[in-house]
């Protein structure tokens, strides 16, 4: 198959905008359609009786494609390298973990973040810019993967069997008018479950708890302060006071009551003799997220702002704003002014690079990627940024070979399958380059265009018999999905 992992049930969830409590009932409604395939559940744990880790992961990935087709999710690679990066270092400090993670980044201003079942987390962009430290948005993670750990949407469905059809099909309803209003969606859903709104609720915050405790020993494990959680339940108390519509939906699903924050405030500590660590780096992803995402005068507003101490962060920041604006001399003056000892970090040399690629300087770009891609060469954005490079150097066929030879993974990293597809364009492939891009589509939940892509593949003349077959297969896989006239009434999209 060309998608791995590709299956299809007939009951598609569709995507919840990102109102946490709405998912948990939506998740509870749709289980008794999901097949009994997979693993042995664990007998000792009630939930999986309900669904098995492995049932939670697939549907985890069908709710991944669905986010990314329907909310504004951050492609930027170097960003999505930095946010799983963080996540993974904290996942692997969990005990619990059962099956691969995935953390995205939502181009939104709204304070919030959200686990789905299957290890999805998201986290808004302001959050991040809320955040003062790696440790703070850390804190934010390490809840939000006690969620998943703990099974807790699994648990809520396993304690809440007893729904009626009428609410299903309320929940159900609610989740096709949010998908065009969200107001209109939370009437709905707050109208059908106003029965039992308040058990429900209980039940959250028994939650909410369990997860800022063992979201505790994550973060302690994984060596950070775990002061720092108790910090930024304050720092959402004063924003719930200072611009309330800002952090109404993390409100509503994540109960900020004053036995949180003191609960906090003495925190589990590191493993003895472990340094309390924090990171430079999230500091330039968060000028990063803020120079690809904010108009020039807010950028340049905000840096005035900064302290003197995060000068090369100021500089950074402006030298995104000026790349921007299509001053790339300006922007190169700005980060060759940068101290050597910070000039060493990796976003300082991937902006550096973009700098030479927008002079055109093309040589100078492609060497100084590749003696990158040498000592990164499990970074995607590092692995993106030497493609496009040798793809404006002319050099098609060895960016396309440079993406074939790679061993990171393509299907996490969908960017990179649409800069696969260029480099076959550019290269004289073009079977190779719709085949790319109906898995970037893919990824991205948009079947219709992914067999519109299929479809032009098969098209073209001299493709190989293993290819066609494999094309073949997967045009008939896509076909019986866009056909089912439950999927089609479900997904208003589509």
């Amino acid at each position: 198959m060309l998608f791995p992992g590709y299956t299809y049930n007939t009951m598609k969830i569709c995507f919840l905008r990102w109102n946490a409590r709405l998912v948990l009932v939506a998740f509870m409604v749709c289980m008794p359609f999901l097949s009994a395939q997979g693993q042995l559940p664990d007998i000792g744990d009630p939930a999986s009786q309900i669904i098995t880790p492995e049932e939670e992961y697939r549907l985890g990935k069908k709710l991944l494609r669905d986010i990314r087709k329907k909310l504004p999710v951050v492609e930027d690679l170097e960003l999505n390298y930095y946010i799983n990066n963080l996540g993974y270092h904290l996942v692997s400090s969990s005990p619990d973990m059962r099956f691969p993670f995935t953390f995205l980044i939502i181009d939104d201003d709204q304070i919030n973040a959200f686990a789905m079942p299957g290890g999805v987390i998201a986290v808004n962009r302001g959050l991040i810019e809320l955040a003062d430290s790696e440790a703070e948005l850390a804190a934010v993670l390490a809840h939000e993967i006690a969620h998943v750990t703990q099974r807790h949407l699994a648990r809520f469905f396993q304690q809440s069997k007893g729904v009626n059809l009428k609410t299903a099909l309320g929940v159900l309803a609610a989740a096709i008018l949010s998908s065009y209003s969200s107001q209109a969606g939370q009437a709905a859903f707050y109208g059908t479950l106003a029965a039992n709104a308040d058990s429900k609720l209980r039940f959250t915050r028994i939650n909410e708890r369990d997860a800022d405790r063992t979201g505790r020993v994550i973060l302690a494990q994984a060596g950070y302060d775990t002061a720092a959680m108790q910090s930024f339940f304050k720092k959402m108390e004063q924003a719930s006071l200072n611009n309330p519509d800002q952090v109404r939906e993390f409100l509503q699903t994540h109960p900020l009551i004053s036995t949180r924050i003191t609960d906090n405030i003495r925190p589990a500590q590191p493993p003895q003799g472990q340094k309390k660590i924090d990171s430079l780096d999230f500091q330039f992803a968060k000028f990063r997220l803020l120079g690809i995402s904010g108009s020039m005068p807010t950028l340049l507003a905000r840096a005035k702002n900064l302290e003197k101490s995060q000068r090369p962060q100021i500089q950074y920041l402006r030298a995104i704003s000026m790349l921007r604006n299509h001053q790339s001399r300006s922007a190169g003056k700005l980060l060759q002014a940068i101290s050597s000892d910070q000039a060493q970090k990796l976003p300082i040399k991937l902006l550096e690079i973009r700098v030479l690629m927008a002079e055109k300087k093309h040589e100078q770009a492609v060497a100084r990627a590749e003696a990158l891609y040498a000592d990164h060469s499990q970074n995607p954005a590092v692995l993106g940024l030497l493609t496009e490079a040798r793809l404006q150097a002319g050099n098609p066929k060895s960016a396309l070979q440079l993406l074939k030879r790679t061993e990171i993974s393509l299907e996490s990293w969908p960017q990179l399958l649409k800069l696969k597809a260029e480099a076959a364009d550019q290269s004289g492939y073009p079977a190779q380059s719709h085949e790319a891009l109906a898995e970037y589509y893919y990824y991205r939940g948009d079947i219709p265009l992914t067999l519109e892509h299929v479809k032009l593949a098969l098209k073209t003349s001299g493709i190989s018999s293993v290819m066609r077959a494999r094309l073949e297969q997967n045009k008939k896989d896509l076909e019986d999905v866009i056909s089912d006239k439950k999927i089609r009434s479900m997904d208003m999209d589509e």
